[in-house]
């Protein structure tokens, strides 16, 4: 016989997503398993479903197993650090304390216990939170501020899948008064799991622990306690997160993420350390750099965009390009972080856009879908920052952990459009200024510079020179000054000059154990040799016949006294024909003319034959350094 289903039974509140997740196993009033099923006064047959009990109310989601897969949200720890940190920023704090606590486990194949990071401790003295709020707060879908488009909040999922998606117990204390007690509410996955929790706890005083009593002020506030770290220490892909590498990792994503906040007088500290903003426009000051200067704007636009939800309205736009102080970019790789500059400013990360929502960054990342052409290294030379309201979520598929960001087909396209041109001007302006540092340096090294360092490599193992062991200082010097002033005046046959400073020519010289400088002189030499013991100067003749037509288009066409884009002029195919005919002769008639000037001794056999040994010697030793640089 069917059973007729009194609806007058059904309690007034329907359980919604919220209460399920909040207490899926909760059963009726009086305590039995069973719940009444809405029918809406229809008269409901049941009898025949199979294996359910008649009036059973199956939950929408079974909470324990639910909650254990949403651990493996898109949270990192950054990310997952970022949301009570949102929470607090919209709770009007002004100080926000981050603590790590540290402890020793053996991970994997290690001997050795790796120290890791046990619990997260975060605290702030915001306005803390009413005893209804606590209760819910730690209910997955519920928030205060849920679906709002005004601030960091929206999506009512962040703090707790945030916390679950690293630790496996959560803790909360607050209080919205400085002589209120604080409450106390809490989840736990292992509770969760076996049963043993099923419903939120009722908001209960209770003090802050010892370790972190610290951490709050006076008046109001909130302390978020993540135990049991288990995702912090190994992630599901066997990875082992050790406790430098989360904190390291932490500084520099809350640094650049919260950087307008931190700016603006909001204190941020993790470990007792205050964090600085990290700017990648470089356009903040900075405590540590007191004396940077700013980078320059190069753009700086507005851009009104549809409302989705009301595309009678626009929302604003900013798009942002920068580019870094010229002296930080002087030559071409000092972007590395092995130089200190660029290491201490985090130069080198700065590859990439910065998407901020609510001046809050949710995307930092190289996107090449933005550039004129592949991505570069000096691109890490200028900053691009874009920023956007919340109500423009769904047009930069904003995903309700609040990281990343990805515009809109046509979106994207303005974007690119608006910053296709400026990067192209900061590309040829770095472009531009490495020319120039390379043509100075061109000047003060000379044209010979690849030659002589592999002489230089060479000279640690070879043969020392005997030549020129008996000059006096003064007469060293005088000769080291009369190569300098020549290579300084010296001049192509064009009327380029080919020199530079005389000081910085001479340092070099002194240095090289082998050098050669172009000079020029009215003679049939075409070198000349200044033999100084431990140094060897080769003067080059620039006005000898050899010079002009053979060895002085060789170098012209390799850029070696190219001015402003000359070394990226590319060569016609007879054009460099003529050249590779032209060196090909020239260094046959080279050969020849030491063979000739040999046979002007009667005795040359017996004079020049150790001199033609060390001549190949030193020449293979020379192209085979050549050939391991290549």
């Amino acid at each position: 016989m069917s059973k007729i289903i009194n609806t007058a039974a059904i309690r007034e509140e329907e359980p919604t997503l919220v209460n399920v997740l909040a207490g899926a196993t909760e059963g009726s009033e009086n305590g039995s398993t069973e719940s009444p099923v809405p029918t809406n006064g229809v008269e409901t047959n049941t009898s025949g479903v199979v294996g359910q009990t008649v009036g059973e109310q199956i939950p929408l989601i079974k909470t324990d197993t639910a909650l254990m897969s949403l651990r493996a949200s898109n949270f990192d720890t950054p990310a997952a650090v970022g949301e009570p940190v949102d929470n607090a920023i919209q709770a009007g704090a002004n100080n926000i304390k981050i603590r790590l606590v540290e402890g020793q486990q053996k991970l994997g194949k290690k001997a050795k216990p790796t120290l890791v990071v046990e619990q997260i401790a975060i605290a702030d003295d915001g306005a803390g939170m009413t005893p209804d709020v606590l209760e819910r707060s730690l209910v997955l879908g519920y928030s205060s501020r849920y679906d709002s488009r005004k601030g960091m909040g929206r999506f009512g999922v962040g703090s707790t899948l945030a916390g679950i998606s690293q630790a496996k117990r959560l803790e909360l204390y607050t209080r919205t008064t400085a002589d209120g007690p604080y409450l106390y509410s809490y989840i736990d996955l292992e509770e969760i799991e076996s049963g043993k929790q099923q419903h939120m706890p009722r908001p209960a005083a209770k003090p802050i622990p010892k370790e972190f009593a610290e951490m709050m002020g006076g008046g109001s506030g909130t302390l978020v306690v993540w135990s049991k770290c288990d995702r912090l220490v190994q992630g599901e892909d066997g990875t082992v997160h050790d406790f430098s590498s989360v904190r390291d990792q932490l500084r520099t994503w809350i640094s650049r993420t919260y950087r307008y906040f931190i700016d603006g007088g909001l204190r941020i500290e993790l470990d007792d350390q205050v964090l600085e903003p990290h700017d990648p426009l470089f356009l903040m000051d900075v405590p540590r750099f007191p004396d940077d200067k700013k980078a320059e704007v190069l753009l700086e636009e507005t851009i009104p965009w549809p409302v989705p939800s009301d595309p009678s309205r626009t929302s604003d736009i900013h798009v942002r390009l920068t580019l870094l102080p010229q002296e930080w970019r002087l030559k071409r790789g000092w972007g590395n972080q092995t130089h200190a500059h660029t290491r201490e400013r985090r130069i080198h990360e700065n590859e990439g856009f910065s998407i901020l929502r609510s001046k809050r960054e949710i995307f930092y990342d190289i996107s090449a879908k933005f550039y004129p052409s592949a991505v570069q290294e000096i691109d890490r030379w200028h900053g691009i920052e874009i920023t956007f309201e919340p109500e423009l979520d769904e047009c930069f598929r904003v995903r309700n952990v609040k990281k990343g960001a990805e515009p809109v087909d046509n979106l994207r396209t303005k974007l690119k459009t608006v910053l296709g041109p400026a990067i192209k001007v900061a590309r040829k302006r770095i472009q531009d200024t490495y020319k120039e540092a390379e043509n100075k340096e061109k000047a003060t090294q000379g044209v010979h510079e690849e030659a002589e360092n592999i002489g230089a490599s060479v000279d640690t193992t070879s043969p020392k020179a005997r030549s020129g062991q008996n000059r006096t200082e003064e007469e060293r010097e005088e000769k080291l000054t009369e190569a300098a002033e020549a290579a300084a005046e010296a001049t192509t046959e064009d009327g380029s000059p080919t020199g530079g400073d005389v000081d910085a020519i001479k340092d070099r010289l002194k240095t090289m154990p082998i050098s050669i400088v172009d000079s020029q002189w009215h003679g049939k030499e075409f070198i000349d040799i200044d033999h100084l013991g431990s140094n060897v100067i080769v003067r080059l003749n620039n006005k000898h016949p050899f010079f002009t037509d053979i060895y002085g288009p060789v170098l012209k066409a390799s850029g070696a006294f190219a001015r402003e884009g000359e070394a990226e002029k590319p060569l016609t195919e007879d054009e460099l024909l003529e050249i590779v005919r032209s060196v090909h002769t020239g260094l046959d008639l080279l050969i020849m003319a030491y063979a000739k000037a040999e046979s002007m001794e009667e005795d040359a056999e017996e004079k020049y034959s150790e001199l033609r040994t060390y001549w190949g010697l030193f020449l293979s030793k020379y192209v085979e350094q050549r050939r391991s640089r290549a």
